[in-house]
């Protein structure tokens, strides 16, 4: 992603999309989310993942799993899901565990387990946002061979 932007845009993107999501953290959590810490760049990474979006929706991600199966013993390693799959999950699953979290801590008192779901939905948007009216939806149609997660680097 960083050779179809340029350098300075994507650096750009990333700091912003920190500031961003710790913003949108901070205003969605407020006083009441002080025991989850924000360190770390988990809303940046998700600013990379909403643009990413936008310019390979067909693109690979490679996700690393772990899966735990009864008669065959299971998998463990990476595996290749489409950005149109993977990022509405990675949306649907943040709001989920961020609601539930918000739920665990009013109703019964039990803090979350220390992650800052709402800053990952807002790195997501704002990479989907900040993208969108410089490319468009050129995934959907153009050409496939800047999607750089299939050519194995």
């Amino acid at each position: 992603m960083e050779d179809r932007l340029g350098k300075l845009f994507f650096i750009l993107m990333y700091i912003s999309g920190s500031a961003i999501s710790a913003l949108v953290f901070l205003i969605t959590v407020g006083p009441k989310g002080g025991h989850v810490p924000l360190v770390g760049a988990s809303g940046a990474i998700a600013t990379v993942i909403g643009a990413f979006f936008v310019l390979a929706p067909f693109g690979d991600i490679k996700h690393y799993a772990i899966f735990l199966g009864y008669s065959r013993g299971g998998f463990m390693g990476t595996i290749k899901i489409p950005a149109f799959i993977y990022v509405p999950i990675f949306v649907l699953q943040n709001y989920f565990y961020a609601k539930l979290q918000e739920s665990m801590q009013e109703m019964i008192g039990i803090e979350g387990g220390g992650v800052a779901y709402w800053a990952h939905l807002g790195g997501v948007f704002w990479g989907y946002l900040i993208l969108l009216p410089f490319y468009g939806f050129t995934g959907w149609t153009a050409d496939k061979s800047y999607i750089w997660f299939k050519k194995g680097r």
